[in-house]
């Protein structure tokens, strides 16, 4: 148990990015992004589902307003419809957690929440997209490692 104080001001992004290294414009953006990068982790990771649990109605409703509504291939990611979404491995990166939608015809597909908040982002703030995303989701320095973009805990390939 840790002894953090949840009035404390936080030094650090859902990415693991340092707060202090935004501009006041990104800030604006993080207020949007953050809490739902926040509820991402906490469903994925912290809230016990087992992999192809469906979700909670709460916890889908988010996910489908806040993530899924802004895939850019959303149409062809809900498909017949959506039977429910669900959290699992991901079949060619085992270590890696994403959802799933499954529709009422049976078919599982699952969808990039990078690629969701990164369209969210682009479509809301185009003018400052390219390099917030740059900065959020990009991989924190580590002991001389260059810094890479890529989205922390979700393989990235073309979902």
């Amino acid at each position: 148990m840790t002894n953090e104080d949840p009035a404390a001001p936080r030094m650090f992004t859902a990415t693991r990015q340092r707060l202090d290294m935004f501009t006041s414009e990104e800030q604006d953006i993080l207020t949007d992004v953050e809490p739902i990068m926040q509820s991402i982790r906490r469903i994925m990771h912290l809230s016990g589902y087992n992999d192809n649990d469906p979700l909670s109605a709460e916890d889908q409703s988010y996910i489908i307003d806040n993530v899924l509504n802004h895939h850019p291939d959303k149409a062809a990611k809900i498909g017949a419809g959506i039977e429910h979404l669900t959290v699992s491995r991901h079949s060619s990166f085992p270590d890696s957690r994403c959802f799933y939608v499954v529709s009422t015809d049976g078919s599982r597909i699952d969808f990039s929440y990078r690629k969701c908040l990164e369209n969210f982002v682009k479509t809301k703030y185009p003018d400052a997209a390219d390099l917030f995303i740059g900065k959020y989701f990009r991989r924190p320095r580590s002991e001389g490692k260059r810094e890479q973009s890529v989205a922390p805990e979700e393989p990235t390939e073309n979902r």
